[in-house]
């Protein structure tokens, strides 16, 4: 009874510590589970008051995650580059006000490619206007009219074609006749403007013959050649320069031109015997070859054009001289002496005239100090006549059969360059001849009919030589020139339209005068 009582005792111990474990854990659960409960309302509260940043301050939002806040200042439509960056300032940062950020090198702009030109150049020998050319291209007697076309179609298109082509005019124009040949020429007006028609840039009055009709007729034929579109050179009027300068599809090419004295009477310079007064020295561009000192005294104020030519803008020289002894088949000692003083003097280009018949082509050599060349100058001693009455059936009694012969035969000089626009330097492309031929026939009405023939390639079937018989003796001259100037200058291209891309016909190249020059034109 007393261990029944004893063990109840404990039963109901156990119990009571039983309950108040189970009491102790609920309060714990109780309490743990209000902590949770305020750690997840804090949780919320963080969350809220983030998304409502997010709203309300995205700039501070933005900071948090390290971004530029310049991203939403621009989706809010403001951008501080605009505000900071296009008045040329760097945007502010960390308090940094108006720091620039440095400037980026730019690009360095490409150098621009060299501007190339291709120039051709043309020059023909003495036109002369002997009284049997004259009264051959007489077409109306009663009303005294010319035309001088017919003689030259043949040739017109290898000279027309040309970017610049020059010619020597051997004769002068009244303006009225009675019309002369040898030994005072006096030619109809026309003759000039078919050579202009011809497509002949430059007419030269710079020979041996600009006097036969006196100062007034040559000052007159210097007008009468601006008026048919012609620009001069080698005489002038008083007060114009001695040389020119033409812009040649944009290079600049200057003229020097000079004739050759006869000996001095009484120490007055003389052109074919006549003496010349002040005014017509003063107008006329002339050299004595009567000693080499009084030559180099010339050739220093030749020197003296050419480098004021050079001065005035020039990237070009042309030299043109008439000079040597006549029906001579070789330059002379002193065109050589000539040709070489005038290279190394500054001329480029040099070509000559007045012996009537084609002489060699040499080319001259310009060394410096150290012997090194420096450039080449292609001399054209001698041309040839371009038309003319001299001629086998005319000559042979007086200077022979051979030199006779060779009057016949004349040449267009050409000269081929490439130009840099950029600085005016240039190169040779190539120096040549084109072959001619002067044929003659005999007219019902007793005169002459001329034609200068091109001797190319096909030319045999030329209408004139077939008609007249004459190939062979065109083959001769051609044989002979080629002999004489050398197979390596020959040219006997035909003539070929030139055409655009477009198979439309070029058009003719302008020259015209630098300004300066501009009394050139006052006659037109």
């Amino acid at each position: 009874m007393a261990r029944e009582n004893k063990e109840q005792q404990l039963d109901e111990e156990t119990l009571r510590r039983r309950a108040a474990i189970r009491k102790a854990q609920r309060r714990r659960k109780a309490t743990v589970a209000k902590f949770l409960n305020g750690v997840k309302a804090a949780f919320v509260l963080i969350a809220v008051m983030f998304l409502l940043s997010l709203i309300i301050f995205p700039g501070w939002t933005s900071s948090l995650r390290g971004e530029d806040s310049n991203v939403y200042a621009s989706e809010r439509g403001t951008n501080p580059k605009m505000e900071g960056d296009a008045r040329g300032e760097a945007p502010k940062e960390d308090g940094k006000a108006d720091e620039k950020l440095p400037e980026k090198e730019p690009e360095p702009e490409p150098e621009p490619e060299p501007v190339y030109e291709t120039i051709s150049i043309r020059c023909i020998g003495d036109v002369m206007a002997h009284k049997s050319q004259v009264d051959g291209a007489l077409t109306d007697k009663t009303a005294g009219t010319y035309d001088f076309s017919g003689h030259l179609k043949y040739v017109a298109p290898y000279v027309g074609d040309a970017d610049l082509s020059i010619a020597n005019i051997e004769t002068t124009f009244k303006g009225s006749g009675p019309y002369k040949g040898y030994p005072s020429f006096n030619a109809p007006d026309v003759l000039a403007q078919n050579i202009s028609d011809m497509g002949v840039d430059v007419g030269l009055l710079s020979n041996n013959h600009i006097m036969d009709q006196g100062l007034t007729v040559l000052e007159r034929s210097i007008d009468h050649l601006r008026s048919c579109g012609m620009i001069t050179a080698g005489s002038r009027h008083d007060g114009e320069k001695r040389y020119v300068i033409m812009d040649v599809k944009g290079v600049k090419i200057g003229l020097v031109a000079y004739t050759y004295e006869t000996p001095r009477n009484g120490g007055k310079r003389t052109i074919n015997a006549a003496i010349l007064n002040s005014a017509a020295e003063t107008v006329i561009n002339s050299f004595t070859q009567d000693s080499y000192d009084v030559l180099d005294k010339d050739l220093a104020v030749i020197k003296e054009q050419m480098d004021a030519c050079r001065q005035d803008g020039a990237d070009v020289v042309i030299l043109y001289m008439h000079w040597g002894e006549e029906y001579q088949k070789s330059g002379n000692a002193f065109q050589r002496y000539m040709a070489k003083a005038m290279a190394n003097a500054g001329a480029d280009i040099i070509f000559g005239s007045h012996p009537h018949v084609p002489q060699e082509i040499d080319m001259v050599e310009v060394t410096d100090a150290s012997g090194a060349v420096t450039k080449t100058v292609p001399v054209f001693y001698s041309m040839g006549n371009f038309i003319s009455n001299q001629r086998t059936e005319t000559l042979s009694g007086t200077y022979g059969a051979n030199a006779a012969a060779r009057t016949e035969q004349e040449l267009i000089a050409c000269v081929d360059l490439t130009v840099c626009i950029d600085d005016g330097s240039f190169t040779i492309d190539r120096t040549s001849f084109i072959p001619l031929w002067v044929d003659r026939e005999k007219k019902s009405d007793g005169t002459y009919n001329y034609g200068v023939i091109p001797l190319v390639e096909g030319f045999e079937n030329n209408e004139m030589l077939v008609r007249t018989g004459h190939v062979s003796r065109a083959k001769g001259a051609l044989d002979a020139m080629t002999a004489l100037i050398g197979e390596q200058y020959l040219n006997r291209t035909p003539y070929e339209q030139k055409t655009g891309e477009d198979g439309a016909p070029l058009p003719e190249t302008k020259v015209t005068v630098l300004p300066g020059f501009e009394y050139q034109n006052a006659a037109q």
